[in-house]
């Protein structure tokens, strides 16, 4: 039996060079896409100015997604059904730009009852007007993208920051959660940070997006560890998938470490269609995965080739 609710969620919201910059300094996000000064020595850009960060997107959708679950009274249907995993689906259809009017829509819940209960919206973000970003979240007992731990993940704390596992393919970036880097954020996402972290009312509470922002700047130290040149083969954002242990994010705190793992890339289709995937997580310092991801980059050579 599927249970639909028939509310919608609509959130709107401008950004400016400053939320991109409070953004990527706090993620150490170092893509020339993003910076003022060096966006416009990108080969090939076919962008007005710098761009708002994927992540700051995907916050600002995630907080619409908190905001949706409150006016509907559905903590307590999580809570019911054991639905710990929070489960994020995201396709990049284009990009947004400072002075954009960005809309955030979370379309109505559906609750799917059984041995594997979940409760799943669609999202949607526009910039003015013109779709960017497209998915859904999904909310479940176990996580919906399990993805296997490279074997030479034990001891993670042996092995240094920036350096490849005993394996030769996975890359390892250790970063500590800090309450200003999470508030700074937020504010670049265009969410009020006291929301979520709050230090009089001893409220310290980190959005799920914040661990998963650092998913960039891991991937850009892997490519400078192998020599890649950023503004002369450019890569953007085509798809996100995610899976994160709410219980285990509850207990994200201050100086938290994450161990960022980023595994070889499987590369698939040619031409406009060229795709390279990376499979990711972010580990715990007791060895238990917060978060799994996939994330799914293209040549935009390619894209612009195609007209895209």
């Amino acid at each position: 039996m599927l249970m639909t609710r028939p509310q919608t969620t609509a959130l709107s919201t401008t950004y400016t060079q400053l939320h991109i910059d409070a953004a990527r300094y706090a993620t150490d996000d170092f893509n020339p896409f993003h910076d003022k000064l060096r966006w416009h020595r990108i080969v090939g850009n076919p962008f007005a100015g710098p761009l708002v960060l994927g992540f700051q997107q995907a916050a600002f959708l995630e907080d619409a997604l908190r905001q949706h679950r409150l006016a509907q009274g559905e903590s307590a249907l999580l809570r019911q059904h054991g639905l710990d995993y929070s489960n994020y689906q995201f396709a990049f259809a284009g990009a947004v730009l400072p002075g954009q009017t960005v809309q955030a829509e979370v379309r109505s819940s559906r609750f799917e009852p059984g041995q594997n209960p979940q409760l799943s919206n669609r999202v949607l973000l526009r910039a003015d007007g013109a779709p960017v970003l497209l998915g859904f979240k999904r909310e479940s007992a176990a996580p919906l993208l399990d993805l296997p731990l490279p074997a030479a993940a034990d001891g993670l704390a042996t092995w240094p920051d920036r350096s490849y596992l005993p394996d030769g393919r996975t890359f390892l970036k250790r970063k500590f959660v800090m309450t200003a880097n999470g508030k700074t954020f937020l504010l670049g996402a265009g969410v009020e940070p006291s929301v979520y972290i709050d230090e009089i009312e001893d409220r310290i509470g980190f959005p799920e997006m914040f661990p998963l922002s650092y998913l960039s700047c891991a991937l850009l130290e892997r490519g400078v560890h192998a020599g890649y040149k950023f503004a002369n083969a450019p890569m953007v954002y085509a798809a996100h998938r995610y899976s994160i242990s709410r219980r285990r994010m509850a207990g994200v705190a201050s100086n938290t470490a994450l161990n960022i793992l980023i595994g070889e890339p499987t590369v698939s289709g040619t031409g406009a269609a060229l795709r390279h995937t990376y499979r990711c997580h972010i580990v715990l310092a007791d060895g238990a995965v917060l978060s799994s991801a996939e994330v799914v980059l293209a040549p935009l050579a390619a894209l612009c080739s195609a007209g895209g």
